[in-house]
């Protein structure tokens, strides 16, 4: 049963999709990539630009992770980061780009436990089964 609902997270409403198994995917805000961490959930930083094709794979993809087909998602947060923003000195987008050495869009960085230190990264995947085993492999 899939649903939609709302979370605000310091103030700012941020409007998540779940499935029954919990997973939620959003766009990227500095507050909730630091409350996702705090609550202990497995961050996917997805670096995505508008006019990227494999990036609307990527997207579709996640879609389709984040709501049910990958069963391990209950402790996961997508996090949309716009590549764009992310090219513009001084941003919180750029900040993590630079972070994490992210150099082109369609780029995946999985967090665990802290945003220091990513376990793993990978570039262009674009297969929900994919996807589903980069995170498995990982955590």
């Amino acid at each position: 049963m899939n649903k939609l609902f709302q979370l605000a997270v310091f103030g700012l409403a941020l409007t998540f999709s779940s499935s029954s198994f919990g997973a939620q995917s959003a766009d990227f805000t500095p507050k909730a990539f630091d409350q996702a961490i705090k609550d202990g959930k497995i961050v996917l930083l997805d670096f995505k630009a508008s006019y990227c094709g494999t990036c609307k794979k990527q997207g579709e993809s996640l879609k389709k992770l984040s709501m049910g087909a990958y069963k391990k998602t209950d402790n996961i947060v997508f996090l949309k980061v716009d590549f764009e923003s992310a090219s513009q000195k001084g941003t919180p987008e750029s900040l993590l780009k630079a972070k994490y050495n992210v150099v082109k869009q369609s780029t995946f960085v999985l967090l665990k436990g802290d945003k220091e230190n990513p376990i793993a990264s990978a570039m262009g995947k674009t297969d929900p089964q994919d996807i589903a085993q980069f995170i498995n492999q990982a955590i």
